[in-house]
């Protein structure tokens, strides 16, 4: 392992769950690099403060996927 990108990013490996969920409180995944990385991978971050407005979300839109 060559450093904590790259640490982080072996989380998110092929064949990719149709949902994650994943507490950020030092924004890591803002990382221009490993932000990047993972809409490559086709994986969308989607911060959340509110948890009505997450629960209105995810119902709206991921509840389907999983």
């Amino acid at each position: 392992m060559h450093g904590w990108r790259e640490y982080i990013l072996s989380f998110f490996q092929e064949p990719l769950p149709s949902l994650f969920l994943v507490s950020d409180p030092d924004g890591l995944l803002k990382d221009e690099r490993i932000y990047t990385s993972l809409n490559r991978r086709s994986v969308e971050i989607v911060e959340v403060g509110d948890p009505i407005a997450f629960r209105y979300l995810y119902e709206l839109k991921y509840r389907e996927a999983v």
